[in-house]
């Protein structure tokens, strides 16, 4: 069985597609999970109202701001490593990823290479080591911060609706049979 993070660092894309929607509470309020926002990746929310939202986060304490330890060998690798990739280059995601390879955290990202990059780094998570954020609107189902009827109409209302829609058409399932507990 797949061992679950006790912090979870998320990155620019997911913490954008909850802020959106005025929801980046169902990020910080996961249970016996402490969640943290990259350095880089903070700054790359640069929109608004996701930007504000993740201010106002940030300055009450909800969520913490977490950068690289310079001092560290071990995480200056794990950076260099991860920027080395094209996908990561000078982005947040190559922090986000080292940050998760070198203090154990698992990772947020609706990005496939963020998730593919995550997992193959941190094997003991198995799937968690990235989760999506599909798979964090069912967590808030499941542990009853969202109702199930709540959870598929704020699915609706994000900017990751439309391409997992067409997938969960082609494959014959519904929203509610992806964020069902």
């Amino acid at each position: 069985m797949p061992l679950s993070p006790r912090t979870l660092v998320l990155d620019a894309c997911t913490t954008t597609t909850f802020a959106r929607v005025d929801r980046l509470d169902l990020l910080t309020t996961i249970p016996s999970i402490r969640v943290v926002i990259g350095r880089i990746a903070s700054t790359e929310v640069r929109k608004e109202p996701a930007k504000s939202i993740l201010a106002k986060a940030i300055r009450s304490a909800d969520l913490s701001v977490e950068a690289i330890d310079l001092n560290s060998e071990t995480e200056v690798a794990a950076l260099a490593y991860f920027d080395r990739m094209v996908a990561f280059e000078g982005r947040g995601e190559a922090e986000v990823l080292a940050l998760a390879l070198s203090r154990g955290y698992g990772v947020a990202s609706d990005e496939v290479a963020v998730c593919v990059a995550a997992r193959a780094a941190l094997p003991v998570l198995g799937p968690n080591a990235c989760l999506m954020t599909t798979h964090l609107l069912r967590m808030a189902v499941g542990d009853g911060r969202l109702t199930l009827q709540d959870a598929v109409a704020l699915f609706h209302r994000m900017d990751v609706a439309p391409g997992k829609l067409a997938n969960l058409r082609r494959l014959g399932h519904t929203v509610e049979d992806l964020l069902g507990a």
